[in-house]
């Protein structure tokens, strides 16, 4: 896990501020509860096939680049420092969007997933990329939390030792150990091994009012240099 300061508190209001202009454009994500995205993302949205996503993406994409392309501007540069080459968003592909989730007492539970990212599987690369899938990064960016904070739950598991495990005994070996809480902070970017086991971690003691928007994004690397998507 790595964290690198990205924004400064202005900066994060001010993205703040420009999701909540775009609510229009939001993406319900669940029947009831108040869990949104600003974009699409793969691992909901490339499940259907990676056309559908692509065709989605090609509407959210110009959306994004027009209020966020600061954004992006910082974190390209942020990306190529700590991954040591050249970035650029994967064509076709979704830009970096957001994760919105409102106040709702169902997220004071461990209800995420616990998973790992492997959703570059779902998604129509071009063979001469030569996309490395062994080596993926998974990139998260708070510009709001809950008074009480939020985290990523992370196992000492890799996807490498799951593998060769059938379900039940996955569960079992999950089941087994502790996850530890990786706490964000506002304007920091945090980097990590998509390939390491963890999940959204709930946040006990919310309060009305409270929200969690989240900068999500996954990069991979490829022959002409890492890519970004959602």
């Amino acid at each position: 896990m790595r964290d690198l300061p990205l924004l400064t508190e202005a900066e994060c209001r001010k993205a703040l501020a420009e999701v909540h202009a775009l609510e229009a454009h939001w993406l319900r994500r669940h029947p009831f509860a108040p869990f949104f995205t600003l974009g699409p993302a793969s691992y909901l949205d490339a499940p259907a096939g990676s056309a559908p996503y692509e065709a989605a993406a090609a509407v959210g994409n110009p959306v994004l680049a027009e209020h966020f392309g600061w954004l992006y501007a910082r974190l390209d540069a942020a990306l190529a420092e700590a991954l040591g080459g050249p970035v650029a968003p994967a064509p076709r592909f979704a830009l970096p969007g957001f994760h919105v989730f409102g106040f709702h007492a169902a997220f004071e539970e461990p209800v995420a997933s616990v998973h790992t990212d492997q959703q570059y599987g779902l998604l129509a690369w071009d063979p001469a990329d030569e996309p490395d899938f062994g080596r993926p990064v998974s990139f998260t960016l708070p510009v709001a939390l809950p008074a009480v904070g939020g985290g990523l739950d992370v196992w000492d598991l890799h996807l490498a030792q799951l593998e060769p495990l059938s379900p039940p005994e996955r569960a079992r070996l999950i089941a087994a150990q502790e996850p530890t809480r990786h706490a964000y902070t506002v304007g920091t970017l945090v980097l990590h091994d998509g390939h390491l086991v963890h999940r959204i971690g709930h946040t006990p003691g919310l309060v009305a009012g409270d929200e969690r928007v989240t900068l999500q994004g996954h990069a991979v690397p490829t022959r002409a240099g890492w890519r970004y998507y959602w």
